[in-house]
């Protein structure tokens, strides 16, 4: 788990799972910017983290589950280089809500 703190004030985390259970490549977990400090470049910091944790650990690709719908999460995962890997999934805390897959390699920036 990373997460960004701001004058002793926790203002976004994302972390990083192998499911041990099914073994494969991780996934970007609980990722969270506090509202004040959206758009500001944190996200992108905190995902760099998650995706080079990825990459030291040995993985090939990383992915994560974003709710369908959710426009400004979709856009940075995009601008992240994750793309739709055509499955979904009811979203488990609330399965009305439509999960969408989306995955990238774990390649570092200027590799």
């Amino acid at each position: 788990m990373f997460v960004a703190e701001i004058a002793d004030e926790w203002v976004g985390l994302a972390g990083g799972f192998f499911d041990e259970a099914q073994p494969g490549d991780p996934e970007v977990v609980s990722m969270w910017v506090d509202p004040r400090w959206r758009r500001s470049g944190l996200a992108g910091r905190l995902l760099d983290a998650v995706i080079g944790w990825a990459h030291f650990r040995g993985a090939a690709q990383i992915h994560l589950w974003v709710t369908e719908g959710n426009e400004p999460a979709i856009a940075l995962y995009e601008r992240f280089g994750f793309a739709f890997t055509g499955e979904s999934a009811p979203l488990p805390s609330a399965p009305a809500l439509t999960e969408l897959r989306m995955e990238r390699s774990s390649t570092l920036s200027g590799e």
